[in-house]
């Protein structure tokens, strides 16, 4: 049967599009001697305005690596900044002598973030120029709960199926590391996808109770000779499921053709290559929404009501819309706010919006990311290691779902809130606690939110804290911003203490990267001071008021130094540095800076575009950024950016 099935369906491999990664970061700083000619004197085509005239010698010279001015990830680079990493990175250092102090200035200019009306910060957004909608392919994920969702609707014994679960847990790979959009379509992954809808087919055909209860069929699928009217609902109602959406008659058509394709000579195998040909069509592998009516724009789509369904439960579930939705779907009412605001609070409150909110942050923080723990004794000091990650990780997964699902809360209470769920021994010992039950209130003379959390502290093994790496994930996790890569030469660990001399870990690393002259320091001083209030947490996250020195050996010295958590800080915005004494401070500054809050709101639009925002994204996550400034008193909620995301315009179209 399955030679039969191969002949019958005909896969059209032109859709599966192999898109190859475009990598724009080239010569990107090759300059010419006369490049800048037109700029010397602030002209730029008759133009005085700097912004424009930045806006141009960075599309000259830096756009190749850092992307477009609009969504550049060197927003708000200073005049200092940019000069600091002309003298001293190696690829810049082809600007050095050739671009002026003027176009230095103009370039400063135009990377300046645009503002609102009160002076906050906002993102360029043009409304003419809405984004081209991607194509999206479902992940593995995607496609291991769509299966699973359909079979369990048709027959829940076909979804444990384990030849079936071994061939959705054994797909190749999705093509990147995180996020999950990407068209590029192997041989491997055909061949998998191929063998998948083969044993889709296989059981529904094969199943007689199936067959027997197939929705919209009336028992037709086990007669003796099946009709084609029996064909064409079998056909429609298992398209819907799979399609998202009800079938076109020109689909209907096709699908029909091959469940009477010569080649089958039983019911089964007609039955079969139908369900296979429906589980290898492009509109069951990718999120296409084009169905809808013309927008009021020049190639705009709007979502129909089908479309809706299905994109906000793959956003909120990461599966199809279920029978509740397609009936929304079916009368379409899911389109109305209040219907649509109703179902996002159901999905949400589900099992798979759970695990899609601890997705996102998981996603966006990496905090269940660990090196191996590879402690001494001296150093655990009677710390325990028992179930001690998982702890670490299930704690943050507990706190941000319980924050975005039942407390309602808000960006600030990400950063600030002291609530904390321990049931491990071995982790209530890291915060200090006795006798852990659940829901706990960290110490506030310790503890604020997020940041200072195991799980976000204990990122490197052995005696040392890393403040770089603690400063590197602030600057690119919560301020949206890049470092770049270290140059080859650059060291990898601290050198050994000579005998006699003991240092805190600050001092060294101070020492080594931001000493005058040593080509460290204009990364390092982007890193080092975001990462050393934390200094108050030792390697794996215990507070401490005193840092216990170790030898090379490993062995403790018997010496403790005060730390030092005291920073001046300069990338948190505004005209002046700020003077940060702690972790405490640092979450608290954070927590309503506007670049923090911007770059969650590019965060949130990446996770649910699957992809980097692109300029013209800008007007899409003002929205989420307005909602997260919300009133003078109150940040808008977590769970209030999904669903003024969900109905949002931008959501509801489609944009050729």
């Amino acid at each position: 049967m399955r030679l039969r099935l191969i002949k019958a369906i005909t896969i059209p491999i032109s859709l599966f599009a192999i898109l190859l990664p475009f990598n724009n970061c080239g010569k990107g700083f090759t300059v010419q001697e006369n490049q800048f000619s037109s700029l010397t004197n602030g002209i730029n085509g008759g133009s005085t305005d700097l912004s424009v005239i930045g806006k141009t010698a960075y599309s000259r010279n830096c756009s190749g690596c850092h992307g477009e001015v609009d969504s550049s990830s060197k927003k708000d680079r200073t005049y200092d900044q940019i000069m600091t990493a002309i003298n001293t990175i190696d690829a810049m250092k082809g600007l050095k002598g050739i671009i002026t102090s003027d176009q230095i200035t103009a370039i400063a200019a135009a990377l300046r973030s645009a503002t609102t009306a009160e002076g906050r910060m906002k993102f360029a957004c043009d409304p003419k120029n809405p984004p081209k909608s991607i194509i999206q392919r479902l992940s593995n994920r995607e496609i291991k709960n769509t299966v699973i969702a359909i079979l369990n609707e048709l027959d829940g014994t076909a979804a444990n199926d384990s030849s079936l679960n071994q061939l959705l847990n054994s797909l190749p790979a999705d093509n990147v590391t995180q996020k999950e959009n990407t068209l590029l379509i192997t041989s491997n992954l055909i061949k998998g996808h191929f063998d998948l809808a083969y044993r889709i087919a296989e059981l529904i055909s094969s199943s007689t109770t199936l067959k027997q209860n197939f929705p919209g069929t009336s028992g037709c699928l086990v007669q003796t000779t099946i009709t084609t009217m029996c064909a064409e609902n079998f056909i429609r109602n298992l398209g819907l499921r799979a399609f998202r959406r009800p079938l076109t008659t020109i689909e209907t058509s096709t699908f029909r053709n091959t469940f009477f394709d010569s080649s089958a000579t039983s019911n089964n195998e007609r039955i079969a290559l139908a369900t296979a040909a429906i589980f290898m069509a492009p509109d069951f592998h990718y999120q296409i929404y084009d169905q809808g009516q013309p927008g009021n724009t020049t190639n705009d789509v709007n979502l129909n009501a089908y479309e809706f369904a299905s994109r906000l439960s793959y956003l909120l579930t990461g599966a199809p819309p279920d029978t509740t939705l397609r009936n929304l779907a079916a009368n379409s009412t899911v389109l109305q706010n209040e219907v649509a605001i109703q179902q996002i609070q159901r999905l949400l409150n589900s099992a798979k919006g759970k695990e899609n909110v601890i997705r996102f942050f998981r996603e966006w923080l990496h905090y269940d990311r660990f090196e191996t723990f590879n402690y001494s004794d001296q150093v655990l000091n009677g710390q325990s290691l028992a179930n001690l990650q998982p702890s670490m990780i299930k704690e943050i997964d507990d706190f941000v779902s319980d924050l975005t699902l039942n407390s309602n809360g808000t960006y600030e209470n990400l950063l600030l809130s002291p609530q904390s769920y321990i049931t491990e021994n071995s982790l209530a010992q890291v915060y200090g606690i006795n006798n852990p039950n659940g829901v706990t209130s960290l110490p506030q003379n310790q503890r604020a939110g997020l940041l200072t959390r195991a799980a976000m502290l204990a990122k490197r093994s052995g005696a040392l804290t890393s403040p770089v790496k603690r400063g590197l994930f602030i600057k690119e996790a919560l301020l949206c911003e890049s470092v770049g890569t270290p140059p080859p030469n650059a060291p990898t660990m601290l050198d050994p203490l000579p005998e006699g001399v003991f240092l805190t870990t600050r001092e060294r690393l101070s020492h080594l990267t931001q000493k005058v002259g040593t080509s460290c320091i204009a990364c390092h001083s982007m890193m080092n001071n975001l990462g050393f209030p934390f200094e108050m947490y030792d390697t794996l996250g215990r507070f401490r008021e005193k840092e216990r020195i170790f030898l090379s050996s490993g062995a403790y010295s018997g010496t403790s130094l005060n730390v030092n958590t005291l920073a001046e800080v300069k990338d948190l915005g505004g005209a002046n540095p700020k003077m940060i004494s702690n972790a405490l401070m640092m979450s608290q500054e954070l927590a309503n800076n506007d670049k923090a809050l911007a770059c969650f709101s590019k965060k949130w639009t990446e996770f649910q575009l699957r992809r980097v925002p692109a300029a013209a994204e800008g007007c899409m996550m003002n929205n989420t950024l307005q909602i997260i400034y919300g009133s003078s008193t109150q940040q808008g909620s977590i769970q209030d950016i999904i669903k003024g995301t969900i109905l949002s315009d931008e959501f509801k179209k489609w944009n050729y």
